[in-house]
C-alpha cells in the first residue's frame, strides 16, 4: 500500500480561510467545521486532526495524499468522489456514504464504520483493521488487494461484494447476510464456516 506524500511543513488553516477552492499542503486541528455544501474540489495533501465534519456535504471532491486522525465525520455524504493514499487513524464515520466513489491505497485503522453505506464502489488496495462495521450496507462492490483483519461485521448486509482471496478468519460475522456469490473465495475459519452454513440453506448437525 501507498502511504500519503505530505510535505514536512503544511500550512495551518482557520475558519477565516474559504472553502470555496482547492485545499493544498493544509493542516486543520482541533476544529468543528460550519455547516457547508462543498462540491467537486480536490484535497491535496492535508492532515486533519480532531477535525469534525459531521456537519458538512461533500460530494464529487477528490482527496489525495490526505490523513485524518481522531475525526468525525460521522453521517457525512461524500458520495461520487475518490480518495488515494489516504489514511483514517481512529476516526468516528458512523453512517457515512461513501457510495459511487474510488478508493485506492486506504487505510482505515480503528475506526467506527457502523451503518457505513457504500454502493457501487471501487476499492483498490483498501485495508479495515480492527474497525467496526456493524450493521454496514455494502453492495455491488468491485475490489482488488482488500485486507480486512479484526473487524467487526455483526449484522451487516453485504451483496454482491465479492470476497474472493480475501481473508475474513478474524473478523465476527455473527448475523451477517450476504449472498453466496460474495463469500465464493474468500478464506474463512472453521468455526465461521459452521455460522456460514446458513447461506447455503443447510443445517449443521451437532
Amino acid at each position: 500500500m501507498k502511504k500519503p506524500k505530505l510535505v514536512k511543513q503544511l500550512d495551518m488553516w482557520s475558519k477565516n480561510d474559504s472553502l470555496d477552492d482547492n485545499l493544498v499542503n493544509k493542516e486543520i486541528v482541533s476544529m468543528v467545521m460550519e455547516p457547508c455544501m462543498v462540491n467537486e474540489r480536490r484535497w491535496d495533501g492535508c492532515r486533519f486532526d480532531h477535525v469534525d465534519f459531521s456537519f458538512c456535504q461533500i460530494e464529487q471532491d477528490e482527496f489525495l495524499d490526505c490523513v485524518f486522525e481522531h475525526c468525525n465525520l460521522s453521517n457525512l455524504q461524500m458520495s461520487s468522489g475518490s480518495m488515494i493514499r489516504c489514511e483514517f487513524r481512529d476516526c468516528k464515520l458512523l453512517g457515512w456514504d461513501i457510495s459511487d466513489s474510488l478508493l485506492q491505497d486506504v487505510l482505515f485503522k480503528d475506526c467506527q464504520l457502523c451503518y457505513l453505506n457504500m454502493v457501487d464502489s471501487n476499492l483498490k488496495t483498501v485495508s479495515m483493521l480492527s474497525c467496526d462495521l456493524q450493521d454496514s450496507r455494502l453492495y455491488n462492490l468491485s475490489q482488488k488487494d482488500w485486507v480486512l483483519e479484526e473487524c467487526n461485521l455483526l449484522d451487516a448486509d453485504w451483496y454482491k461484494v465479492s470476497l474472493a482471496n480475501v481473508d475474513i478468519s478474524t473478523c465476527d460475522l455473527s448475523n451477517i447476510r450476504m449472498d453466496v456469490d460474495s463469500i465464493k473465495g474468500s478464506i474463512i475459519s472453521e468455526q465461521q464456516a459452521v455460522s456460514l452454513a446458513n447461506l447455503l440453506g443447510v443445517t449443521v448437525k451437532k
